[in-house]
Parts: structure tokens; sequence; C-alpha cells
């Protein structure tokens, strides 16, 4: 019988002859279940589910075929209004059925009759919830992706049970970019941001380790030492002059001379680095962080959901 597996699924989806304290949570009741109880605000008023009731449909199959109409039955739900007034009273308590809307009804043949003509629903294979990792591959090929720093590129998705999917990818560079929901890929760190770690001098602390280099000298024979030392180290964190409030340089930015020699200029006693090598760490995040131009979470937020 092909067509056993529709026609039980849809009994199990309805669980019509089933008397409602016997009802499993799955299919209507399980999605009555998950919307009730609606409160309001102050939690004065809530609204809660007691069963819902299928009556038999107005039509038979081929009256709905003739009259050009859905072969449907009426859903109804009871709800019971509970209604608090202060903490010493009772409550006040009011029960009704309400007509929800006309629920179309499966035939014998496991086919469905909307507007007159008789229709299937036909089953699709979809991809299981999970984590999925996988090589990238060049379009058409089955040649594996390369990054300029000779690195495999990898691709991964989060495919919940319900909800939007979330994709990752790298680009040439190493930098790693984000999906959300099949839309504008945006840096992965934004993403982070948006789940808590709302600077780039957070995110540098969790993924890398870092060094402080003292500052302090007397003499500018051990200045210039200091500049030669400080050179194409990468800021853990932010340096701030605490005479004038400037940034003198950004978590993630490269000291290059000038920068060098501002930082000297400032009299900061101290500077954090990260322990950093290219060809022994992973460069992803600094390369992301290098495109990410969001500053804090109340940003990161809003653009995780426009894009």
């Amino acid at each position: 019988n092909l067509i056993e597996v529709q026609k039980a699924s849809f009994e199990e989806f309805l669980q019509k002859d089933v008397p409602p304290e016997n009802r499993k949570r799955q299919g209507l009741q399980a999605a009555f279940l998950d919307i009730f109880p609606i409160t309001n605000v102050d939690q004065t008023l809530s609204l809660e589910f007691v069963e819902y009731v299928l009556e038999e449909p107005r039509y038979d199959k081929m009256e709905a075929i003739d009259k050009d109409t859905t072969y449907s039955m009426p859903l109804k739900i009871r709800v019971k209004l509970v209604i608090k007034k202060g903490t010493r009273k009772k409550p006040i308590i009011k029960e009704q059925s309400v007509y929800l809307c006309n629920l179309p009804c499966m035939t014998d043949t496991g086919t469905f009759i909307i507007n007159g003509a008789e229709r299937v629903v036909v089953n699709q294979l979809h991809r299981s919830p999970g984590v999925i990792f996988e090589e990238d591959q060049e379009p058409g090929t089955k040649k594996i992706k390369i990054s300029s720093y000779g690195k495999r590129l990898y691709v991964a998705s989060i495919i919940p049970y319900r909800g939007a999917w979330v994709e990752f990818e790298f680009d040439n560079n190493n930098a790693l970019f984000v999906k959300i929901d099949k839309k504008r890929k945006l840096p992965a760190t934004v993403l982070l941001k948006a789940l808590g770690l709302e600077t780039n001098q957070q995110i540098l602390h969790v993924f890398y380790e870092t060094e402080v280099i003292q500052l302090r000298t007397s003499n500018s024979h051990n200045t210039q030492k200091i500049i030669s030392s400080l050179l194409g180290k990468l800021l853990a964190s932010d340096i701030i002059d605490k005479k004038t409030g400037e940034i003198l340089g950004e978590a993630n930015e490269q000291i290059n001379p000038e920068l060098a020699k501002r930082i000297m200029r400032a009299e900061i006693g101290q500077v954090e680095v990260l322990k950093f090598d290219p060809t022994i760490n992973d460069i992803t995040i600094y390369e992301t962080l290098k495109r990410d131009k969001i500053k804090s979470q109340a940003q990161a937020i809003p653009v995780s959901y426009t894009h």
C-alpha cells in the first residue's frame, strides 16, 4: 500500500479519534501546546488551551468536487480565560469553544480536494538537522580551493530542526564569513559580537595568546630598541592616550613605525600585543577582523538580522 505512509502520518497529525486527555504531544496537539498559554504583560490575564474538536465535513468528497469547494472539516478549540484580581482573590475562570478554521480532509486515496480539484502532497527530501563540514570546491570541479596562504578552505553549515540555516565560508585570504538564512554574507566576527563578544579586544583574547611589552625607558638607545621590538606586532587591545583620550591604535592593528613613535611619545607604560606568527598561528580571526567595521553588540544585532 503506497499511500499508507501519507494516511498514517495525517492520522497521527490529527489524532481525531483519540480522546483529548489521551492525545500525544504531536501534530495539532503539539502546535497548540507550543502556543498556549498566552498572557498579557502584567500576568493578570491568561488564555489557556483545553482541547480541540474536529467536526464532520459539511460536504463529502463528491459534493466538494461538484461545488468547486474544499473538502474540509471545522476545527474548534476550547480555551480557558483566567482573570487574576490580586494575590488573595480567587481567579475568575471562563471557558468557551472558539471556531478556528476549516481544516482540509484527506480522502481514502491519500489526496485532498482544494477548490474542487484533487491535490496530492509529495514527500520531499531535506537535509537532516546537524552540523556539516565539507571541503570547499571550485565551481563545476572537484578541485579543492586553496587560500593565498596555501591552506585548504572549508565550508560549514548549522542546520537547525526549525529556523534559519547558518553557513560559514572562507575567502581567498582565509577571512571567515557567515550567511544567516541564505542572505548576504557578513564577517563571522559580526555574529560573535551579536552573541556577546562585543569588541575586537574580547574576540582576540578568546582566540590568541597575548604578551605585555614594557615601554618605560630612560635613554634614547633603549627607545629605539623598544620601537624596533614593536614593529610588525598586532595590538591585542586599544591604545588610548590618557592625557587626551585619543585612540592611538585599535585592537588587531599592526604596529608600523609611525604608530610605534606615537605610542612612545604618549608615554604609555606598557602595550599588550598578540603572540602571533602567521606560519604557526591560525590567521582566520585576524583576517576576519580586518574586514569587520562593527564596533558593538548594539550595531551587530540589527546588521545580522537585516542582511
